[in-house]
């Protein structure tokens, strides 16, 4: 057998039935591409929350440093003075009455003198402090009321007392202290004292009620008093 001589240059010859290898490119496994996919998100997720905190505490910083009374001073407060009329509570106002008060009328001084009143039966006579003469009325008055039964009765703040005499006045009356709230059988020259609070009166009948009329009415004459 001959010896072959490998060729000038140290080259190498290609022996037949053999393909020359080419250099291999580095492959990625499929597991490993799929690691490297569920890792991204993570980071970025990881990232973003860095991020967020780090802008919360640039803000805690910022407000501290914005704090009213820490680095800015304080604003001096502030005063509203308005002109205008002065109100009760700056300046009370002073009331002055100027109410004229009604003259006082002595105790016994005559109010009104001898008015003939006629009064029918189930009326009233109001006898007050007027100065005029009283006008019988249905209404309730204080005062006296009269029955067609020969009755005179007193209202419920003032009573009745029956004169001994003749002679009415307001002395007899105020002495007089057989009080009653209410008369009958009365006849002509009767005197009758009514008393309340206010008022004195004498109550002088003069007329003879007739028995055999129907519900007679009461004639009288009335003198009244301050009380």
């Amino acid at each position: 057998m001959s010896e072959q001589n490998p060729p000038a240059g140290g080259a190498s010859q290609t022996q037949p039935g053999r393909q020359q290898s080419q250099p291999s490119t580095p492959t990625v496994e499929p597991e490993k591409r799929s690691r490297i996919r569920d890792i991204g998100p993570t980071w970025i997720t990881a990232i973003s929350g860095l991020i967020v905190a780090l802008t919360g505490v640039a803000g805690v910083f910022i407000g501290r440093a914005t704090v009213p009374g820490t680095s800015q001073p304080a604003s001096p407060p502030s005063v509203t003075v308005s002109a205008g009329p002065a109100t009760a509570a700056s300046a009370p106002a002073t009331s002055v009455s100027v109410t004229a008060s009604a003259p006082t009328v002595a105790a016994g001084t005559v109010l009104v003198a001898n008015c003939h009143i006629v009064l029918a039966d189930q009326y009233s006579l109001p006898i007050s402090r007027g100065t005029q003469c009283p006008f019988p009325t249905k209404e309730n008055v204080t005062g006296v009321d009269w029955s067609g039964s020969g009755i005179l009765f007193a209202d419920d703040r003032s009573t009745l007392a029956e004169l001994d005499s003749s002679s009415a006045s307001y002395d007899a009356c105020k002495k007089n202290t057989r009080y009653v709230k209410d008369i009958s059988s009365l006849a002509a020259g009767d005197v009758i004292c009514y008393v309340s609070k206010w008022v004195v009166a004498a109550i002088t009948f003069t007329k003879t009620n007739n028995t055999m009329a129907v519900s007679p009415p009461a004639e009288f004459d009335v003198t009244i008093w301050q009380g």
